[in-house]
């Protein structure tokens, strides 16, 4: 029996046709098939969005000007059709790099590398949204004349590890040129990560562990509690090459160390 995968999505049946060794990896990968139907999904809303699949996206030819289409009068959802799924969706054996991810087309926006491996983003909540805004505006308020804030930009800490924080502090000397898609652990003085649901396992073990074996001095780990950001301090320890426990901030983020910041975290309620 050929393999076929298909799912109802928004009233429409999705018909992937992978390639033989693309059906054999995404068996095994759960995670890439859920991404793959992302992407599919958002094919069929950007139709939905320019009218063109309203009636005839899928439809035979000759059915679309019936009272009834053929669908309809089965109960079936349509049937939609779409390409082969991109290459990308398959790494090579030994995993990507950290310069493939400015090569690879059609990846979408902040997509991360992390274990040589392609880490795609969810939706942005509320919460990390206005986070972000918060913090990135302090910061910016804050820091010493020597330094920056960027926000969503790659980190290179080896050649299978490119993750992207949700806020670093650089050093000046750091932005090379406008067309600069990532920065080096040694321009690094902090990173910043919003914990989000589907971020959690990343942002509270793996990534730690990758910024402080890169030599990055300075972590925050940001939590939502109660509507509002919780952030927990870290700071690496030279000896072990791993971070160091320095504090839990609630309503205020008042530090010396590794600048002087006094930031009210209760303003969020005013976002």
């Amino acid at each position: 029996m050929a393999w076929q995968w298909a799912r109802s999505l928004q009233g429409y049946r999705v018909k992937l046709r992978p390639t033989s060794e693309q059906r054999t990896w995404l068996a095994q990968h759960a995670g890439v098939t859920r991404m793959a139907e992302k992407l599919y999904l958002e094919k069929i809303q950007a139709a939905l969005a320019q009218g063109a699949a309203d009636h005839t996206y899928g439809v035979a030819e000759g059915t679309a000007d019936r009272g009834q289409d053929a669908s309809t009068e089965t109960g079936e959802a349509e049937a939609v059709d779409f390409e082969p799924l991109p290459g990308w969706v398959i790494p090579p054996t030994e995993g990507y790099t950290a310069e493939d991810l400015d090569r690879l087309r059609g990846i979408p926006s902040h997509t991360q590398l992390i274990d040589g491996a392609l880490v795609f983003v969810s939706p942005q909540t509320r919460f990390h949204s206005l986070t972000l805004s918060l913090m990135q505006s302090e910061l910016h308020r804050t820091v010493p004349a020597d330094l920056r804030v960027r926000r969503q930009m790659t980190v290179t800490l080896g050649k299978r590890q490119r993750p992207e924080p949700d806020l670093v502090v650089i050093r000046a000397d750091g932005d090379l040129d406008p067309n600069q898609t990532t920065y080096q652990p040694a321009d690094v003085l902090l990173a910043v990560e919003v914990v989000s649901a589907e971020s959690e396992i990343r942002d509270r073990k793996r990534k730690p562990v990758l910024y402080a074996e890169a030599g990055i001095v300075h972590f925050w780990r940001i939590e939502e509690k109660h509507g509002r950001p919780t952030v927990y301090v870290y700071e690496l320890d030279p000896a072990t090459k791993a971070y160091a426990f320095m504090g839990i901030h609630h309503d205020r983020l008042k530090i010396s160390i590794p600048f002087d910041v006094d930031i009210d975290l209760t303003e969020i309620d005013g976002l």
